[in-house]
């Protein structure tokens, strides 16, 4: 099985990488801090309903703004540090850029003008985050996805922390964990994600000491389990099988077209075992469907959000309602998040966004085989969350979202491929 050659395990490696590489620690860093309430406050206990309305979280407070407007300048200052770079890196992946700009330029016609507004600082800022930890560890991204799994695996057990100690406000009414997060969806993402970082960190490397990792892994696992959350669950499975076989198999010698061929239909027959698994036909019904899922027919209120969705989309077609977080005047429906990151993407950004995500999309699956002249096989590990994400966002909302994790990994992936075409001149260490 080939491996992905990356340092040596060794503390001082270890030690000198995470220091050196400081551009990388925004990104770290909000991992770290992702659902957590740093405004100190902890969430209220709620249940949830098939309401009409989700909303989309309370990070509205001089904290959140404070603590993450620190990250988004230190992004920034190793971006003008490296500027030439950067520029290069910007210019290969164009679609990225001119959705941020859309952003900022939606403020022109959406309804909340000073939200758009605020929503595209962050927007920058995160573009920002991600720009400067694929610079920092462009020639060993393994590593960085390793140090991911640390934070994000901290991040679970303060949560883990939290359901034992403070099960009151930790554990929504209905039994699902959620912990410190603002709801058991948001903890769910947060594991899937870890699990993914920590396991394609054991599958890509033989670790002397994999102790850490195991354990981390698991309580993501337990925690993921105990969120019960059916689309972060099958999100994991998928991506840990994929990037399982994608290793397990490599040394096969396919084209990398084979392989992607491969990969795309391993996920179709695990899509359909889901289906079949049960009453085998039956299931394939609807309704059969969403009980083998563990939804209701309705998908938990989601329905109702798609189709609402769907009439917002007709209404302002091209451009969309804005990136300001609500759709419609006041005499019409308000839409904070319909559960389908293609289709509110389409109803902030209309046609024009959903176009520019699809060509930065194919951008990526283009080139990410490429990534292995960064690091051999390294491919391996991104791929497989790159199908997670695309999967996730069929029932949750994360594609421009910069308020959340997921959407700042897929451009760092998005940034990380294109960084194998700077010129010899510009590889060198930053």
């Amino acid at each position: 099985m080939n491996i992905v050659q990356i340092p040596q395990e060794n503390s001082d490696v270890i030690r000198s990488s995470f220091f050196v590489h400081w551009a990388a620690w925004p990104f770290l860093l909000a991992a770290l801090l992702y659902g957590l309430p740093i405004s100190g406050e902890l969430p209220a206990q709620q249940q949830f309903t098939e309401q009409f309305v989700s909303k989309v979280g309370d990070d509205k407070t001089l904290v959140y703004i404070f603590v993450h407007g620190g990250l988004y300048l230190l992004a920034i200052v190793a971006i003008l540090k490296y500027r030439s770079k950067a520029l290069y890196v910007f210019m290969r992946q164009w679609p990225l850029v001119a959705l941020t700009l859309l952003v900022g330029f939606s403020a022109f016609w959406s309804n909340s003008p000073w939200k758009a507004c605020i929503n595209f600082g962050h927007t920058v800022g995160v573009l920002m985050i991600a720009l400067s930890a694929a610079l920092s560890y462009r020639n060993e991204p393994a590593l960085l996805v390793r140090f991911l799994g640390y934070a994000l695996g901290l991040n679970v057990l303060l949560s883990m922390i939290a359901v034992l100690a403070i099960p009151q406000v930790s554990i929504e009414l209905h039994g699902r964990w959620r912990g410190l997060t603002s709801n058991s969806n948001v903890l769910g993402q947060i594991s899937f994600t870890a699990a993914w970082a920590l396991g394609m960190t054991c599958l890509l490397k033989r670790y002397r000491k994999k102790f850490v990792l195991i354990v981390l892994l698991l309580l993501t696992v337990i925690s993921l389990i105990g969120t019960q959350s059916k689309t972060a669950l099958i999100c994991t499975v998928l991506g840990l099988s994929v990037g399982y076989f994608m290793i397990r198999y490599s040394h096969m010698g396919s084209s990398k077209t084979l392989f992607s061929i491969f990969f795309f239909f391993m996920t179709l027959v695990f899509v359909l075992l889901l289906f079949f698994w049960g009453n085998a036909w039956e299931d394939l019904s609807p309704v059969g469907m969403n009980h083998l899922l563990g939804r209701s027919e309705s998908y938990t209120g989601r329905t109702k959000l798609w189709t609402s969705a769907i009439q917002l989309i007709t209404q302002k077609l091209w451009l969309g309602h804005g990136f300001d977080d609500t759709a419609g005047g006041t005499n019409s429906i308000r839409l904070l998040n319909s559960h389908n990151g293609f289709l509110d993407l389409a109803v902030r950004g209309g046609i024009t966004a959903v176009l520019l995500f699809l060509i930065a999309l194919w951008k990526v699956i283009r080139n990410i085989p490429n990534i292995s002249a960064i690091q051999r096989n390294a491919w391996a590990i991104f791929f497989p969350y790159l199908l997670a994400f695309l999967a996730y966002n069929l029932t949750e909302s994360t594609i421009m979202n910069p308020r959340n994790l997921s959407w700042t990994i897929f451009m760092f992936i998005a940034f990380i491929v294109e960084i194998q075409h700077l010129p010899l001149d510009n590889l060198g260490k930053l």
